[in-house]
């Protein structure tokens, strides 16, 4: 998928995760300030606004997967966890990242020909 084909506005839906309307918890004397979610009723148009965009991201998301994609991420409810999702199945984690590096360089180094290959064949193997 071409990244530069959406919108930046929605690129933070993917990177940042989703925007999830907040508002101020009745404080009482003593405690500290805390945030809780807004109910629906309280949104401004801005929330509404801020929402849509994950939708139309998971929209765009869910529109260029195929059938066996689309079955790994069905539980994913925004569109950050869809794009994690897709980071692990394509990249992988730091681990398996760093492990094929490790048998990258092991192939390279032990790079040697094969007893019926030509050099054009060995050239292009390499």
């Amino acid at each position: 998928m071409c990244l530069e084909a959406i919108d930046p506005e929605y690129l933070n839906m993917i990177y940042d995760g989703p925007y999830r309307p907040m508002k101020l918890a009745v404080v009482v004397v003593g405690q500290e300030e805390n945030m809780i979610d807004k109910e629906n009723k309280d949104y401004f148009p801005e929330d509404l606004s801020s929402i849509i965009k994950d939708a139309k991201v998971r929209h765009i998301l869910h529109s260029s997967l195929d059938n066996v994609m689309s079955n790994r991420i069905i539980g994913c409810k925004t569109a950050k966890e869809i794009w994690n999702t897709f980071e692990v199945k394509y990249l992988g984690t730091t681990a398996i990242k760093k492990n094929r590096r490790t048998i990258l360089n092991q192939e390279y180094e032990h790079f040697g020909s094969k007893s019926n290959e030509s050099l054009t064949e060995i050239y292009d193997r390499f």
